[in-house]
């Protein structure tokens, strides 16, 4: 599957969210672009983990301000951080590019 292929997400994702519906996510989030990026990070690390560092993580981060370099530059202690950070660079810039930001 590639996630940067057309999709209808809404629809994609509606099974899983009516399953889960009123349930806690693990990951602390307060927007659905934080959650996506929360999930990204937290590949080959634990959930607790990255609650840790999101915070800091998302007052620095700013979708169109911040470069992979600059991500992997910031203080933060994540497993496979220079793979996320590519991705992260990545989904950013589809996100821009779709919405004309």
């Amino acid at each position: 599957m590639n996630l940067f292929e057309e999709n209808n997400w809404a629809e994609d994702l509606n099974p899983l969210i009516e399953k889960y519906k009123g349930q806690k996510h693990p990951l602390n989030y307060e927007n659905t672009y934080q959650l996506m990026i929360s999930v990204i990070l937290s590949a080959q690390d634990s959930d607790a983990n990255i609650n840790k560092i999101t915070p800091t993580f998302f007052a620095k981060f700013r979708i169109k301000s911040k470069s992979c370099g600059e991500i992997l530059n910031m203080d933060i202690c994540i497993s496979k951080l220079n793979r996320n950070a590519r991705f992260i660079c990545r989904t950013s810039q589809v996100i821009i590019t779709r919405n004309h930001c």
